[in-house]
C-alpha cells in the first residue's frame, strides 16, 4: 500500500526560499522566491518507488522526496510478481476512461524503457505467448489490451491442435521483472537525491529454472507460465481474505500439475523457489487526494495510490502519473505553477 504525504503547511514547519528563473507570459523573468516541497512516499513496492521517481521529475529543484517503508526490494510482494503487461478485466479505476488512461500511460512508460539502453538493467523486455481455454471462448480475448498491443491475434488451427485447446489468442506484450526493476528504481531514486528511511509506521507462485521455455502461457483464469530473464514463474492462486505467509504444499502441487499438463517438458525443470505474496485488493484502485486533520490539531495532505491487486507492476506508472498530478494540484499555487 503506497501513500504520498505532503508536509503540512502549519507554522511549526519552516518554508525554504531561494531565487529562481522561470518563464511567464512568454518572457524570462526572475521570481522573487521559490517555495520548495517536502514530500514523503509511504511504501517501497513497485507503486511507491514509481510514484517517488515520478515526483522527482515533477517537483521543482530543491524539493525533497523521502520513502518510508519497513520492507524493501526482496522483502516486498512486488519482488515475486511475474510482471507481465496483461490486465485482468476486473482491474478498474473510477471510470472506464481512467482505467484506459492508466493502462496506456503505463504501456508507454515501459515501452520508453524498452527502447532505451536501460532495458536489460531495468528488467524490461518484449515477450510473446498464448492464452488458451477449452471451456470459455470469450476469456481468451482481452478488451483492455486490444487498443494497446500491436500484435494480438487468434491462434491458428495448428497452434490450437499442438497445445490441445479449442480457443486461444497469441500476443506480444511487455514483461517487467521486479528482481531487476526494483533495484533499478531504487538506484535511480537515490542518485537523484531521494531519501530512504526503513521503519514501520504504526498510524503462490513457484520459480523454476527452465531456459528452454520462451513463450508465456495462460489457461483459463489462474494458470500461467511466464518466463523472465533467468527464471520461469508458474502460478497461481487467488484466495481472498487469506493472510497465510507460508507456502501450501497442496497449492504447489496443483500449480505444478496444471502447468505440466500444458508443457510436459517442465518435468525436467529445477525448482528454485516457492513464494507466497499478498495482493492488496479493492474493487477499484484508489488514486485520490485527502486532507487529514488529527486530534492534535495538526493537518496533513495525502494522496492515496493503492489497491492494484495482482496488477501493481503493470499499472504502477499510470496510477503514479495520476497521483503526481494530484500532488501538484495540492501544493501551494506559487509552487504548483513553477
Amino acid at each position: 500500500m503506497e501513500h504520498t504525504l505532503l508536509t503540512p503547511t502549519h507554522s511549526s514547519h519552516k518554508t525554504h526560499l531561494s531565487s529562481r528563473s522561470h518563464k511567464f507570459a512568454g518572457r524570462l523573468v526572475r521570481s522573487a522566491v521559490e517555495v520548495m516541497a517536502r514530500v514523503c512516499v509511504v511504501g517501497a513496492g513497485v507503486v511507491g518507488l514509481t510514484t517517488a521517481t515520478q515526483l522527482q521529475k515533477a517537483l521543482p529543484p530543491g524539493s525533497t522526496v523521502t520513502i518510508i517503508a519497513d520492507k524493501f526490494l526482496k522483502e516486498t510482494t512486488s519482488d515475486g510478481a511475474a510482471g507481465i503487461f496483461r490486465p485482468g478485466l476486473q482491474f478498474q479505476g473510477d471510470s472506464p476512461e481512467v482505467t484506459r488512461r492508466w493502462l496506456q500511460d503505463s504501456f508507454n512508460f515501459y515501452k520508453s524503457i524498452l527502447n532505451s539502453q536501460d532495458a536489460a538493467s531495468a528488467g524490461v523486455k518484449l515477450i510473446s505467448g498464448f492464452h488458451f481455454s477449452s471451456k470459455y471462448p470469450k476469456i481468451v480475448w482481452n478488451s483492455l489490451l486490444l487498443p494497446i498491443l500491436e500484435e494480438y491475434r487468434s491462434c491458428t488451427e495448428e497452434e490450437l491442435s499442438f497445445y490441445r485447446h479449442k480457443y486461444g489468442t497469441f500476443m506480444t506484450t511487455i514483461l517487467t521483472e521486479c528482481r531487476r526493476y526494483l533495484p533499478y528504481l531504487t538506484d535511480k531514486f537515490t542518485r537523484q537525491g531521494g531519501r530512504i528511511e526503513k521503519r514501520h509506521l504504526k498510524t503462490l507462485e513457484e520459480l523454476v529454472r527452465a531456459p528452454w521455455i520462451k513463450n508465456f502461457y495462460y489457461v483459463d483464469y489462474d494458470m500461467y507460465i511466464v518466463p523472465g530473464f533467468e527464471y520461469i514463474t508458474l502460478g497461481g492462486t487467488r484466495q481472498f481474505d487469506s493472510y497465510i505467509e507460508e507456502t501450501n504444499k497442496y497449492d504447489s502441487m496443483a500449480i505444478w500439475e496444471r502447468c505440466l499438463a500444458l508443457i510436459p517438458s517442465l518435468k525436467d525443470a529445477q525448482v528454485v523457489q516457492e513464494w507466497v505474496g499478498w495482493r492488496p485488493y479493492r474493487p477499484a484502485v484508489r488514486v485520490e487526494e485527502e486532507f487529514l486533520t488529527f486530534d492534535s490539531g495538526r493537518s496533513l495532505k495525502v494522496v492515496h495510490n493503492y489497491g492494484h491487486g495482482g496488477y501493481g507492476v503493470m499499472t504502477a506508472p499510470g496510477t503514479s502519473i495520476h497521483a503526481v498530478k494530484l500532488v501538484m494540484k495540492m501544493l501551494p499555487s506559487a509552487l504548483s505553477k513553477l
